[in-house]
């Protein structure tokens, strides 16, 4: 299905994250998979989270990983001007060639990612999950479930259902503060559900910060 911007998921899943990222105001963001950070007139995360950051005069490192030559040029363009003395932008390819940097995260940082996606999902994206949670730092995860309708597709959804098992059983894992809710979309028999998962000890009671953006 081809993805369109500024569509409902896309919507909930900003708002979250405006609210996570002023809530918590984060020293270091990190991104696994930006875009081109804007598309025809609708901004998507990176942009809304540095808007953020600069509004609020935070010093912040910002990491963003596109693996799209020409997305990753894009993105470069549409960050460009938010470089400042209290904030550095690094744009980058493969998030893997960086994940060294990304396991010293602290309780002050913010990863912003579908782990799902990762590396197909293997077990080397899980390990980095694990010790990554192990830090402190905050999530925020998306795991769109997408739309499935042949009997092929079902069992990539059961497949899906069984990734996020296996995320939040890591979550539960190191006894993380998380709130698991969920965007419905689609019509009749086409109707999907998308997980957004957020891990936090900075804002002890998520439901409360989150139940006007994302309904279960």
């Amino acid at each position: 299905m081809e993805y369109k911007p500024g569509n409902k998921p896309d919507k909930v899943k900003h708002k979250a994250l405006e609210n996570l990222v002023d809530l918590i105001l984060p020293s270091t963001y990190v991104e696994f998979h930006s875009g081109p950070g804007r598309y025809n007139g609708y901004d998507g995360s990176s942009v809304r989270t540095l808007n953020i950051l600069k509004g609020r005069g935070i010093d912040s490192t910002v990491y963003l990983h596109e693996k799209d030559d020409g997305l990753r040029q894009q993105l470069i363009a549409n960050t460009l001007g938010f470089k400042s003395d209290k904030q550095e932008i690094f744009v980058g390819g493969e998030w893997e060639n960086s994940q060294e940097n990304y396991l010293n995260a602290d309780h002050s940082w913010l990863f912003l990612l579908d782990p799902t996606k990762i590396k197909s999902y293997n077990k080397y994206s899980i390990n980095f999950l694990d010790k990554t949670l192990s830090t402190g730092a905050n999530f925020l995860l998306y795991m769109p479930q997408g739309l499935f309708k042949s009997k092929q597709q079902q069992k990539a959804r059961r497949g899906h259902r069984k990734k996020v098992k296996e995320i939040k059983d890591l979550i539960g894992k190191y006894q993380r503060n998380y709130l698991d809710r969920f965007i419905f979309a689609g019509r009749g028999n086409l109707k999907r559900k998308d997980h957004i998962v957020i891990v936090s000890e900075l804002i002890p009671d998520l439901k409360a910060c989150f139940k006007k953006y994302i309904s279960n």
